[in-house]
């Protein structure tokens, strides 16, 4: 996680996600990244960056997640993941 202070502006928190593919609009987020994003909805910001070859990459910066969930523009999703074996 980023910490972006700037003289009399409040912190802003900056998370950074990276993929390979432009396709790919799903990531994984980790149980203190919610509660930080729950914590903090007016200043906890989602960069995605897509990284598509050496010379190309593009970015998507997610701002106001707590807002946009209730309003059902993101959706949070959960998968079940098959137990380890012994």
């Amino acid at each position: 996680r980023i910490v972006s202070t700037t003289a009399n502006q409040p912190v802003e928190l900056i998370e950074v996600k990276t993929t390979g593919s432009l396709n790919q609009r799903s990531f994984q987020i980790s149980i203190n990244e919610v509660e930080c994003l729950l914590d903090n909805p007016n200043n906890y910001h989602i960069y995605r960056v897509f990284y598509v070859d050496e010379k190309s990459s593009a970015i998507t910066i997610l701002s106001g997640l707590k807002v946009h969930l209730q309003q059902k523009h993101l959706a949070l999703s959960m998968t079940i993941l098959d137990e380890p074996k012994s």
